[in-house]
């Protein structure tokens, strides 16, 4: 019996101190998301204790968004705070506290406090929240883009294109593909961060590199804003203007735009070399006046709705834009075979596009880390073209109408599971073209084709130092001209990438890709259309597709004041389309041939430095080798160097750049030599308005453009002017004004761009 109690008082005393184990090993985890939904990484989590709020322990959050925090304290507080973000308290009594969704901070924007951009590293790239001082002093997202000064960027924020070793880039906004529109109509005051992807998983998988810009969520209230830029040199006036209105989660917004462009172009000149079998003809061209005009509008009516767990809406836009009708005079000078003449070339050319749009988007979080994403777009294009080219008794008329038809399908889902991310996407592309020649040539043409990708995507991390990314798919492209041979075929997309952290500031990347591009439309028009009386331009419905393989190693250094990569990388193009010029009927055909392959080898240096909290230098130094081999047979190496300095003073900013002169060759097989560019460019803050004054290229001489190409058959050495590259300044003026609650305006999806299959 005494055993008996001794035995029950062993039990009594191992469950309490079972228990109190168990209570000093308490673990507290939960998952930090933002206001869309996503997971958030480097967030702070504190446990502190409820009576006076002394620290106990904490952790910083996952890339996932996920934390762990163990301790013996029972009756506690989480405090979470991240940069942009209003601090939150949770009660962390229950073990797990689930998902914690961050609220921004949508304080007033007060007097402009400079300091450095904040960069966070992360394993598949970095998170960039600008300084408050580059927000207040931008107009449009491009500015943004190019204040935070992300190595291996090129921004032009006159033409508004954002691009990385000359290819251009994919930039979203809250999870969604931006368009140069959008970025022009987007509140710079509501952009919370920028995460840079170079690993990309979920719904960026299609991207090598991308750009997604997180804006604070709307309230109840109205926002009007307006730019608009004057061009001084030549006549460009750029205009665009946004309302939104605002109740609760759901949104109306309409934005509008104008590009007018109006100025005398000529000074461009050609030198051609055409070889018949038998004879030779030199034939010299000097543009002596050349009108460039151009009217561009855009409209687009937005209407979304949001909440906690979903992000959906619809998009209704149209783009017109023409270009009247206007006369190009040459003056001509040909030998042929010895046989010498002069005479004048006219050449009356118009156009006119009309493209309306529907796009329906939606963004749906499913809960235990899954997300799903659908976007349908369906567009209609009328599109008009007239041509009339006119030497001595030769005349090509040409008048086209063309009817074109677009539907994009694209679903992505992805499940967030502790260290690991399983990603699917699937994306669709239909186009139909039916177009209508009438003047020299009369036919009628149809084309249409399809490209569907299907990819699977895996992420893991297995450390805090290394991180695996894999990707496998396929891509089947269809398409066929009416009269020529279907095309159809299924071909192979795979990505590996492992990065490797061995110190908290460094990361070194390898990465392999295999790939294919689709070509353009305009490429397999079969319509010859007459340039000259020697010379005639149509596509090839029977080339091949280009395949792509990549391999690159890449270093990364995060430091305090400085942040820096060095690249390799090889990429090898197999069946590329190069201009092929080939003799039928004693005239000479410029059209497309896919039977060459290029290999070229990069060696880039990229680079950011944070001298002051006011004074920012970005750099980027990179040598290219390109080697044709196949139909072209041709090699040369390109240097590349370029700076940009930026100094913010209180309520001003000055930005200074330089790109040296280079020689390239281009994947087309053109050879191009540019010229030394350069500009400055300053900014004002003035409340709801500011000002900006910047020069281009001034104190420079005429700049000319110059290419050559050159094959069996053909040669031409072009030196091109252009009024926009001339010495030149500009002013622009932008207003903002908000009524009511904060409220921080949905952007502007729709695109100034085109599609079209004829060829120009």
């Amino acid at each position: 019996m005494n055993k008996m109690k001794h035995y029950r008082r062993f039990l009594l005393l191992l469950a309490m101190q079972l228990g109190a184990t168990f209570a000093i090993a308490q673990n507290i985890t939960g998952r930090i998301i933002d206001e869309q939904s996503q997971p958030m990484s480097f967030a702070n989590v504190m446990l502190v204790n409820r009576a006076d709020s002394a620290f106990v322990a904490g952790a910083v959050t996952k890339d996932d968004g996920t934390f762990s925090i163990t301790t013996d304290k029972q009756d506690g507080l989480l405090k979470v705070s991240s940069v942009g973000y209003i601090l939150m308290y949770i009660d962390a009594r229950q073990g797990n506290v689930g998902d914690i969704q961050m609220q921004p901070d949508t304080k007033e924007l007060g007097e402009v406090v400079v300091k450095a951009d904040k960069v966070i590293k992360k394993s598949d790239g970095m998170t960039i929240i600008p300084q408050k001082g580059l927000l207040k002093l931008s107009t449009d997202g491009f500015d943004v883009i190019y204040g935070i000064m992300i190595p291996g960027l090129d921004v032009d924020r006159r033409r508004g294109s954002v691009t990385r070793l000359g290819q251009e880039m994919a930039v979203y906004i809250n999870g969604e593909k931006a368009s140069n529109a959008e970025l022009r109509n987007i509140k710079p005051s509501s952009i919370v961060r920028i995460d840079y992807i170079d690993i990309p998983s979920g719904k960026f998988i299609n991207d090598p590199v991308s750009l997604n810009i997180i804006t604070r969520s709307s309230t109840n209230g109205t926002y009007y804003a307006f730019d608009d830029t004057q061009y001084i040199g030549y006549m460009r006036n750029t205009f665009n203007a946004t309302a939104q209105w605002n109740l609760e989660h759901s949104n109306v917004s309409l934005f509008a735009g104008n590009d007018l462009s109006n100025f005398g172009n000529a000074g461009s000149r050609e030198r051609e070399e055409y070889v018949f079998p038998g004879r030779s003809v030199l034939r010299s061209t000097d543009i002596l006046d050349n009108r460039y005009k151009n009217n561009n509008q855009y409209l687009q009516l937005n209407v979304t709705k949001s909440a906690s767990t979903y992000n959906m809406g619809i998009k209704v836009s149209a783009v017109r834009d023409e270009d009247p009708f206007q006369v190009v005079s040459d003056k001509v000078t040909v030998d042929d075979s010895g046989d010498k003449a002069s005479r004048f070339l006219s050449e009356g050319r118009s156009s006119r596009n009309f493209y309306p749009e529907v796009n329906a988007f939606g963004n749906f979080v499913l809960g235990q880390g899954q997300m799903l994403s659908a976007n349908v777009s369906f567009s209609y294009g009328d599109n008009r073209y007239n041509d009339d080219i006119q030497e001595e008794d030769y005349r090509f008329l040409s008048n086209v109408n063309e009817d074109i038809w677009e539907l994009k399908n694209f679903l992505s889902y992805s499940k967030t599971v502790k260290s690991q991310k399983f990603s699917l996407v699937m994306k669709d592309n239909y186009t139909r073209s039916n177009a209508r020649y009438t003047g020299s040539v009369d036919l009628g043409q149809r084309f249409y084709s399809n490209e569907g990708i299907l990819q699977a995507g895996y992420m893991n991390n297995f450390s805090k130092s290394l991180m695996l990314n894999l990707q496998a798919g396929s891509s089947w492209l269809l398409y066929r001209l009416e009269g020529a041979t279907k095309t159809s075929k299924l071909l192979p997309r795979a990505s590996v990438t492992l990065r490797y952290t061995p110190f908290e500031h460094h990361a070194f990347t390898l990465n392999a890709n295999v790939g294919n591009s689709f070509p353009t439309l305009n490429t397999f028009n079969q319509v010859s259309l007459g340039k000259n009386p020697f010379l005639q331009h149509r596509g090839n419905a029977e080339q091949d597709i280009t395949h792509i393989y990549n391999v690159g190693l890449a270093y990364n250094a995060f430091l305090k004041n400085l942040n820096y990569q060095l690249m390799l990388i090889n990429n090898t193009y197999i069946h590329l389309a190069v201009p092929q010029f080939v003799i039928e009927d004693d005239v000479m055909v410029s059209t497309y041939s896919s039977d060459t392959d290029l290999h070229q080898y990069l060696a880039v240096f990229f680079g950011t430095w944070n001298i002051t909290g006011s004074l920012a230098l970005k750099s980027e130094l990179a040598y290219i080798h390109n080697d044709f081999n196949g139909y072209l047979n041709k090699s040369k190496n390109t240097w590349r160097m370029r700076l940009d300095a930026t100094y913010t003073y209180k309520d001003m900013m000055i930005n200074v750049y330089g790109k040296v002169k280079e020689t390239r060759l281009e994947n087309t097989g053109i050879e191009e030599e540019d010229f030394f560019r350069w500009g400055a460019n300053a900014r004002y803050n003035l409340g709801q308005w500011i000002l900006e004054v910047g020069v281009n290229n001034i104190f420079t001489p005429r700049n000319y453009l110059k290419s050559t190409y050159s094959d069996v058959n053909y040669g031409y050495a072009r030196s091109t002017f252009n009024k926009m590259e001339q010495a030149n300044a500009y002013l622009k003026v932008a207003w903002q004004l908000n009524i009511g609650k904060k409220v921080n305006p949905e952007t502007n999806n729709s695109s100034r761009v085109y599609p079209s299959s004829i060829m120009k």
